[in-house]
């Protein structure tokens, strides 16, 4: 229910409002840091802070999607 205007929002799941595409809520984790916390959770978080800290030191990390 939208607090503003009272009408029902539609959702495909947990807060993704219907005409969203996944692609604005999907984030690559070596872009993540512990500011992200709030939003992705501790692991991905730590994740991202790890990938970050790899690839500063020069340490290439293949991904695999």
């Amino acid at each position: 229910m939208d607090a503003d205007t009272g009408h029902r929002t539609e959702t495909r799941g947990p807060g993704v409002e219907t005409g969203q595409d996944a692609a604005d809520w999907l984030v690559p984790l070596e872009r993540l840091t512990r500011e992200d916390l709030p939003c992705v959770g501790g692991k991905n978080a730590s994740l991202g802070e790890l990938l970050g800290a790899l690839a500063d030191a020069g340490v290439r990390v293949a991904i695999v999607r």
